[in-house]
């Protein structure tokens, strides 16, 4: 097939499964109500069907061969089953009706309308998921197509071959006649045993006009069959002796019909078939049921064959397209209906006149370019183009494509191709981009209105944290001063008591730092980029490999994702968790680290795992407060801001933090950032 069943559509695959655990019924009802409006022949099918039988067999069917296989990823494991029971329903003797491919295609459609029903229920309609859901119906509708394709040429085959069959495996000789020619165009191989002489042999013979028949029935054979011709008749049947090769009279019955007319209704070739019948002369009421029975099986071969010759026409004028065949060499030998429809009273023969003034002007080289090189190479045919409308003399685009047929050996013997109007679907796509163009200019505008926010935040945080630090340096300037000028003056109580001074003042002067850096955690577009958190790990060990020595930590990293983001703050988040996890270690045990990485469908989780000291359920909550700290300055230091600076940098990323633990066995501190969208990474790989 021309079409990648491999190919992937991740939105289409959560909005599936989002309809299917959330509006599975409704979704089936929709479907439901406009294929019943649309009434193809194949509700002939269900016509006996209860409504609510109909209901539950459509919600099974709906449910486990198109909305979960598209949830699950198999974007087209629906369609291929749906056109492999399609094959079988084709192949099967005894049917209801005879299924078209504008049948199943019309499914398709109401399927796709309902899709689009539901969708604002999911999410924002997007560019990004109309193509989806677009290309999937467009990729499943191009394999109904080829399907169809496949099983007219293989009935066409079936036919030419079930005839050829006949003439080997029948005791009779079959032969076609052309009336205007008068000329035997062919005779079955069968022609030897009746009468000795090889199909080319009896075709030179009676195309010369040397005759075998017996003299005694040669003027009366004439007659008749003249006579037969002048009826008006199909079908008739004469009996007649010829002379075998051995020179031996052998009884003949041909009988002979109609086989195609010309437009006057005189006839313009004739199947025949000729039996030997010189036993059968001897139990003249055997050979009457024999010819009955006869008689019987020609009818219904020559029906077979005529069939077999509009099959190709049938097919083609079923597309509810503008549909269209060309020979080998490219030259259109056939338009259906819907063309004429289309192009109006102007066109009246497109065989003699040809589409290409109905063609825009801007579009006809483009037209013929495309057209010429799938002639020269082979592919397959796509282009778009404009098409003149007759009913109000308006352009509308439309989808061309045209598929080779190819024989055995490679060599093109005939194209059938499809034009679909894609007006709307066009118009409707440039009014999306234009919003896409508009939003991105409003972004713009908000990204430097937002660039000067956080410029005016850090320079009020930097003048900030400078009068808070000013106070301090004076604070500690007057205490080194106290104590030079009372040195060996004072006693245990006070010199504690300038301990605690200059102990409170270094505590407030952290306290100011790390508040200064819990500031500056803004959202900063101008710095994103591609970031491979592998890296960020390693400058985040060589940052603290002193603790790392010290207290024999081990790190285990798993394989960390690339994401998009800002490389400092990727590395205060990650760093914050691995160093408390070694400044709470268990103090019977060195600290073993784990960092890990788990992909759900929008975001990844991630994990840092300790064996720590563990918290109290109680505290879970708490420790990403800022200020909030769990145990005295004396066993362990800090500020209480680290946590809470993991938390603003996750919650800047979109995702969220939080923490499971074990009292004495350890913690895991999780936290969620989400994936970015393609057209992110489509922007940062530029």
């Amino acid at each position: 097939m021309n079409v990648d069943i491999t190919r992937s559509y991740p939105r289409l695959k959560n909005f599936a499964a989002f309809i299917l655990e959330n509006h599975l019924e409704g979704f089936v009802r929709d479907y439901l109500r406009r294929l019943v409006d649309e009434n193809p022949p194949v509700m002939a099918l269900i016509k006996n069907i209860s409504e609510e039988q109909l209901f539950k067999n459509s919600l099974d069917n709906t449910k486990k061969d198109f909305l979960v296989p598209l949830s699950e990823g198999k974007s087209f494991e629906a369609t291929l089953q749906g056109a492999e029971r399609w094959k079988n329903y084709v192949k099967t003797e005894e049917r209801p009706i005879d299924l078209k491919i504008s049948d199943l295609i019309v499914a398709y459609e109401c399927r796709k309308l309902a899709m689009y029903k539901f969708l604002p229920l999911y999410e924002p309609i997007s560019f990004e998921m109309i193509k989806e859901i677009e290309d999937f119906s467009k990729d499943s509708e191009e394999i109904m197509f080829q399907v169809y394709e496949e099983i007219a040429r293989n009935k066409l085959e079936e036919n030419e071959l079930f005839i050829e069959k006949i003439a080997d495996a029948s005791p009779n000789v079959f032969m076609l006649y052309d009336a205007q020619s008068r000329k035997t165009k062919y005779i079955s191989k069968k022609i030897n045993d009746v009468l000795g002489y090889s199909a080319e042999e009896i075709i030179h013979i009676f195309n010369e006009g040397n005759s075998i028949l017996h003299p005694d029935d040669f003027e009366s054979a004439r007659a008749k069959n003249q006579e037969w011709l002048k009826s008006g008749t199909d079908y008739n049947v004469m009996e007649y002796r010829m002379k075998h090769a051995n020179g031996e009279w052998r009884w003949i019955r041909y009988s002979q019909n109609i086989f195609k007319r010309g437009k006057e209704g005189n006839p313009k070739e004739i199947v025949g078939c000729v039996i030997d019948i010189t036993d059968l002369k001897k139990a003249e009421e055997k050979l009457k049921d024999l010819n009955e029975n006869l008689e019987r099986r020609i009818k219904e071969q020559t029906e077979e064959i005529k069939n077999s010759y509009k099959q190709v026409e049938l097919i083609i004028e079923s597309f509810p397209q503008l549909s269209w065949t060309a020979d080998g060499n490219g030259h259109i030998d056939f338009y259906s209906k819907n063309w004429y429809t289309y192009l109006g009273p102007d066109y009246k023969d497109l065989k003699v006149a040809g589409w290409g003034k109905a063609v825009h002007p801007d579009d006809i080289k483009k037209v013929m370019e495309l057209w010429n090189h799938s002639m020269k190479s082979g592919e397959k045919y796509i282009v778009e183009s404009r098409l003149l409308r007759g009913s109000d003399h308006t352009y509308r685009w439309h989808l061309s494509i045209g598929i080779p047929l190819k024989d055995s050996s490679g060599k093109i013997f005939k194209w059938v191709g499809t034009t679909t109007d894609i007006h709307d679907q066009k118009t409707a796509n440039e009014q999306l981009e234009q919003m896409v163009i508009d939003r991105t200019a409003e972004l713009l505008v908000s990204n430097r209105e937002l660039a000067s926010s956080n410029n005016d935040l850090e320079q009020f945080a930097y003048v900030a944290s400078h009068d808070l630090k000013e106070p301090l340096r004076m604070v500690n300037s007057y205490l080194q001063l106290l104590s030079k000028t009372l040195e060996g003056k004072l006693d245990d109580h006070q010199k504690e008591f300038l301990g605690y001074i200059s102990s409170g003042a270094e505590r407030m002067n952290v306290l100011i730092r790390d508040l200064l850096n819990y500031s500056k955690i803004i959202n900063d577009p101008a710095s994103l980029k591609k970031l491979d958190l592998n890296n960020v790990i390693a400058i985040i060990l060589q940052n603290l490999s002193d603790a790392i020595k010290e207290t024999h930590a081990v790190i285990k990293t798993g394989n960390l994702p690339i994401i998009i983001g800002v490389e400092s703050q990727q590395i205060q988040l990650f760093q914050n968790l691995i160093s408390n996890a070694i400044k709470y270690k268990h103090p019977g045990r060195n600290p073993v680290i784990e960092i890990n990485a788990h992909a759900e469908p929008k975001e990844w989780i991630f994990s840092v795992k300790d064996n720590g000291i563990g918290i109290a359920p109680q505290f879970r909550e708490r420790i990403f407060i800022i200020f909030q700290r769990l145990h005295n300055r004396a066993e362990y230091s800090g500020t209480g801001i680290g946590l809470s600076v993991c938390k603003k940098i996750v919650e800047l990323y979109g995702g969220k933090i939080w923490c499971e633990s074990t009292q004495g066995i350890g913690s895991t501190f999780y936290f969620t950032i989400q994936k970015p969208t393609a057209l992110m990474e489509e922007l940062f790989d530029e």
